[in-house]
This record gives C-alpha cells, sequence and structure tokens, in this order.
C-alpha cells in the first residue's frame, strides 16, 4: 500500500512538473502575443505620425510659397489686418473669371519678368525647324500640337526667342498662356 501510495504522489508530482512547464509555456505565448501586439500598435502609431509630418510639411512648404509671393508683391510688411482685408476683397475677385484671368497674367508676366519662374510657354515656326531644334524641344518636355502646328510646354519666353532665332525659319512665342494639354499629341 505504502509503494501504491508513493506511487500515486509520485505521478501526482510529474503531472504538477508537466502542468508548471505547460503553465510557464502558456505565460510565454501570451507574453508573445502582448509584445505582437504592442509592436503592431508602436508601428501603426508610427505611420499615423510619419503620414501626419508629411501633410505637416506639404503645408508648410506652401506657407512658405506663398509667403513669398507676398515679398515679390511688396505688401509682407503690411500689418495683419490690412493683409486679411486684401485677402478678403481678393476672395471676392476670384468669382469672376475675368478677373481671375487677369490676376493671372498679371502674376505671370510679374514672373517672366523676374526670370525666376517658367510659364507656360508656345512656340510656333513658320515653316518646320532643323532637326537639332526639334530635339531641343522634345529634350525640354515640349509637345507637338498638331492641329495648330505649335509646340507647347514649360519655359520663360527669351527661351522662346532664342529657339526661334537659332531654327532660323522664324516665328513667334507666347507665353503665359495655359495650353489645353488635350491639344497636344
Amino acid at each position: 500500500m505504502r509503494n501504491a501510495i508513493e506511487q500515486a504522489v509520485q505521478e501526482i508530482r510529474d503531472v504538477n512538473i508537466v502542468v508548471g512547464e505547460a503553465r510557464k509555456r502558456l505565460e510565454a505565448a501570451w507574453a508573445e502575443i502582448d509584445a505582437m501586439k504592442a509592436a503592431a500598435a508602436l508601428r501603426r502609431e508610427r505611420r499615423k505620425n510619419m503620414q501626419r509630418s508629411a501633410a505637416e510639411n506639404a503645408r508648410t512648404s506652401k506657407f512658405c510659397r506663398k509667403a513669398r509671393l507676398l515679398e515679390i508683391a511688396g505688401i509682407i510688411d503690411e500689418d495683419d489686418d490690412v493683409l486679411l482685408g486684401i485677402f478678403l476683397a481678393a476672395k471676392e475677385g476670384l468669382k469672376d473669371p475675368a478677373r481671375r484671368n487677369s490676376w493671372q497674367r498679371r502674376g505671370q508676366v510679374k514672373a517672366l519678368k523676374r526670370g525666376k519662374t517658367r510659364a507656360s510657354l508656345i512656340i510656333q515656326f513658320r515653316e518646320p525647324p532643323h532637326r537639332h531644334i526639334l530635339e531641343k524641344l522634345d529634350e525640354d518636355g515640349f509637345s507637338y500640337d498638331s492641329r495648330r502646328t505649335r509646340w507647347l510646354g514649360d519655359g520663360d519666353l527669351n527661351y522662346g526667342h532664342k529657339l526661334i532665332e537659332l531654327s532660323g525659319v522664324g516665328g513667334k512665342a507666347l507665353a503665359g498662356q495655359a495650353p489645353n494639354p488635350e491639344d497636344s499629341r
């Protein structure tokens, strides 16, 4: 009987050892799951912060570009209330398409005079130019409008006049007119 009791106690001890090891494995598995959940949450939060940062950076960049326009217009030193009044009046003026187009042309002309930016450019030759001129236009991203026999792209007026002069065939260059992308090839 004593042997049977000792054997039963030993079996209980063995079961306790097996249960203890199983409990440790289970706790380790739960800890691993918790760590994976925490890592996933951290990745989601980082991704969200990166997206927020990218949006904030884009917004800041846009503000800086717009502030440069205030400087170009010569009104950056005006009082905030005056600037707000100007912007509110401009907002009302933008509702009129003719006024909006007029303001856009004035801005493009000012930018071209400063030589700091590129605007839309139309180049039309009197007759087909030499191949090296065509290659230059293609290289600079211009597209050919076959219906109207003209080249459409971005550049300043001096660039257009220089290409016409180099072509030796004559023509004209028009800046500040937004070409219709459906008209190009």
